[in-house]
């Protein structure tokens, strides 16, 4: 794999891990002054916003430089499969984090 190759594989590696990331902390609820009366903002920590960007760039269905339909393309993978593959880790990822929750 040459150089260019090289760095999209370790954009979609990254992506990975980001998605599949175990996130124990639940999101913080917080009220805003700004927001309208009875209004809860979620207030995402960083691990949960890498997460939640990943999956949206995961679900994309853009073709421009730099999507994931674009860098599977480059890779010579297919999308439907590394979205399973994702899709799998995630269910391991949530199940070994509701069991850190119990303990």
């Amino acid at each position: 794999m040459d150089a260019f190759g090289r760095l999209w594989f370790a954009v979609l590696g990254q992506a990975v891990d980001d998605a599949v990331a175990v996130v124990p902390e639940p999101p913080i609820h917080i009220h805003d002054m700004y927001c309208a009366p009875g209004c809860t903002r979620v207030m995402l920590s960083e691990a949960h916003y890498h997460r939640r960007v990943a999956m949206l760039w995961f679900n994309s269905a853009r073709i421009a430089t730099g999507s994931f339909i674009w860098v599977c393309s480059v890779l010579s993978v297919d999308p439907v499969k590394v979205r399973e593959q994702v899709d799998s880790l995630r269910d391991v990822s949530c199940k070994r984090r509701r069991s850190s929750i119990r303990k």
